[in-house]
């Protein structure tokens, strides 16, 4: 399995240009904190529209394959993750506290990734 630090970080940076400022990150945090993946999931449905959305989650699916496979978050038959992969994953409380916990981690890297962003465009201010 590669490095669980080298795949968030890789996958934090992707998900940065579809989660467009730093006020969506904080509220998606805020939703996966108080309320799981879960909620999560069918916020991000709200704030991101339809294919913007797929994409994001396809891009946390494929930088996160791996440990995702290997965590038996999800079987190598999945395509993705889905309305019924979260019914999944449920299941078990150590993988929903796990990937909440990876999840929170690939948010707060794609926040400082947008603040970097923002700094570039605005000369730091």
């Amino acid at each position: 399995m590669k490095n669980l630090e080298a795949s968030i970080n890789k996958t934090s940076f992707e998900i940065a240009e579809y989660l467009e400022n730093e006020n969506n990150i904080n509220k998606m945090l805020g939703v996966l904190s108080n309320y799981g993946v879960y909620a999560l999931w069918i916020f991000s449905k709200k704030i991101l529209k339809d294919e913007k959305n797929k994409e994001f989650w396809n891009k946390i699916f494929n930088g996160l394959e791996e440990l995702i496979i290997s965590f038996g978050i999800l079987d190598k038959n999945d395509k993705g993750l889905s309305e019924k992969s979260f019914e999944k994953l449920s299941e078990d409380l150590e993988k929903v506290l796990f990937f909440k916990d990876v999840l929170e981690k690939v948010l707060v890297y794609s926040r400082y990734h947008v603040k970097a962003m923002d700094k570039g465009k605005n000369g730091g201010e």
